[in-house]
């Protein structure tokens, strides 16, 4: 990932606070967060959905009227173009002088990056 602008700490801190780690924001929603357009355009994937177990598979929001959308008014997509919130964090980790290769090594899932970013924010690591 190439080096980023830095965002003002209180909106980094915001947006942290908003990654939960299993979710793809829409370059839209990314802006409704205030998410900087170069951050935008440096995080944005086009990500795959796999089959083999629900986790890997990619839901969006189904349209009004769309009768294949199942409950929660979600559909499943095969291509999605958006920005992982495990992805957000790390860069805002790195904006902040974190060592995230070491959350990454020791961390199961990608919830559990986050949780810990977030938290070693909060003790001023």
């Amino acid at each position: 990932m190439k080096d980023l602008p830095p965002i003002p700490r209180a909106r980094a801190l915001a947006l942290l606070m908003e990654c939960e780690g299993d979710y793809l924001w829409s370059p839209e929603l990314c802006r409704e967060k205030r998410v900087p357009e170069s951050w935008i355009d440096a995080l944005l994937d086009v990500h795959e959905s796999g089959f083999v177990h629900d986790g890997q598979t990619i839901y969006v929001d189904a349209p009004l009227g769309e009768s294949s959308a199942g409950p929660g008014r979600q559909r499943i997509t095969n291509q999605y173009a958006g920005v992982s919130d495990v992805k957000l964090a790390i860069a805002i980790a790195r904006q902040f002088g974190l060592d995230v290769d070491r959350y990454q090594a020791t961390s199961m899932t990608r919830r559990r990056v986050v949780h810990q970013i977030q938290q070693a924010i909060e003790e001023g690591e």
